[in-house]
């Protein structure tokens, strides 16, 4: 069993200028593509400019922040949007000499604030074409409640098409099994993404998490999520061009904001 990190990954773009329309629709073309080609990755916008700007770049306007003063700008705002992001799960061995279906057990390390909740995704092209695929939230110690759905970006009990299991006790688990979950879909984009939450739910741990070098403070929750069955066959390309499409993306920003 392979241990792998699993991190959020957002990019904040801060430009200084507002822009034409024709640029702006440059703009957008490139991160469309960027967005299609490294769908596990967020964009935000923090600009002095005019909000309405970006309608264009963004899907959704809450992505998109202002301010007069960046020093004395209030980032509670950012840092509230960055805390709804989702963790990937990702494949490692998703890399462009390799596709198909890797059988191997990959494990996360991950810890939980003291009754706080992690949110993850798992993004289509890992369930495409159809497969079976089973993911274990492990606890270490304290206890635990997962939620799996469909539907809900940030699941829990009373959310839509939802289902939620509690860990009982040291090392106990919590597993879903997935077995063809884009079947009878020609297309990953009409394919939904599996959303999963884990949250602290101990009146107070009973240990304190100071050993350990993935805690951050004494009341982490250390657990695990496992995965085995996930596919490349439609995600090999994300990790290797990540980079390359970011670039192009910066490069088309820049002579977006910075060149008019």
């Amino acid at each position: 069993m392979s241990p792998v990190k699993s991190f959020a990954t957002v990019v904040l773009f801060i430009p200084h200028n507002s822009t034409s329309l024709y640029s702006l629709k440059t703009a957008r073309h490139a991160m469309n593509n960027f967005r299609k080609n490294s769908p596990d990755i967020t964009l935000l916008f923090l600009t002095s400019g005019n909000l309405d700007t970006y309608e264009l770049l963004v899907d959704n306007m809450n992505d998109v922040y202002t301010y007069s003063n960046i020093r004395k700008m209030n980032t509670e705002p950012i840092i509230t949007r960055l805390k709804q992001v989702p963790r990937r799960i990702t494949n490692p061995c998703c890399v462009p000499i390799l596709s198909g279906i890797d059988y191997k057990t990959y494990k996360y390390n991950q810890v939980v604030d003291y009754g706080g909740i992690n949110y993850y995704r798992l993004h289509p092209r890992y369930l495409f074409p159809a497969g079976a695929i089973r993911i274990r939230v492990q606890e270490k110690r304290g206890i635990l409640e997962v939620c799996f759905s469909r539907r809900s970006a940030q699941p829990h009990k009373t959310s839509e098409a939802t289902e939620c299991r509690t860990t009982t006790g040291p090392m106990s688990e919590v597993s879903l099994n997935i077995t063809e979950a884009c079947i009878g879909l020609e297309d990953v984009h009409q394919c939904p993404p599996l959303y999963i939450s884990v949250q602290s739910r101990d009146a107070r741990p009973s240990y304190q998490c100071t050993k350990d070098p993935d805690c951050r403070s004494s009341d982490d929750v250390l657990y695990t999520v496992s995965f085995t069955g996930i596919t490349c066959g439609a995600g090999h390309f994300l990790t290797f061009s990540f980079t390359l499409i970011l670039e192009a993306v910066l490069m088309t920003l820049s002579r977006t904001f910075y060149q008019n």
